[in-house]
């Protein structure tokens, strides 16, 4: 687990104790948003930007917005809110949050991938 991310998820979970969890067990997280540190290692893999998921009702793996996250966690938001019926809707509604992404895209200082 590399330090940035350690960072990350304590801010999140300082912010957000009662929405999201570092947990690994599904029986402990209730109905709380995992936060995988897992997979912030070299070689982990992840789930892919619009990647559909294999469970029923196609949930995607979709980006949000920073507005969107703090809304979300208010209205909610759980892993099957975005599905394969309303994702293109959704982008039609607003701008794709990944759009620009090489634009703001940095590295992770070496220092901080321990």
């Amino acid at each position: 687990m590399h330090r940035f991310g350690r960072a990350l998820a304590t801010a999140l979970l300082d912010r957000f104790p009662n929405e999201l969890t570092v947990s690994f067990a599904k029986a402990d997280r209730g109905d709380r948003i995992y936060l995988d540190l897992a997979r912030n290692s070299y070689g982990s893999t992840i789930a892919a930007p619009y990647g559909v998921r294999a469970i029923e009702g196609g949930p995607i793996a979709a980006p949000i917005t920073w507005n969107e996250l703090d809304q979300a966690l208010v209205d909610r938001l759980t892993p099957r809110s975005v599905t394969l019926r309303g994702v293109f809707d959704r982008l039609d509604a607003q701008p794709d949050p990944w759009a620009d992404m090489d634009r703001w895209a940095r590295p992770v200082p070496a220092r901080d991938r321990q």
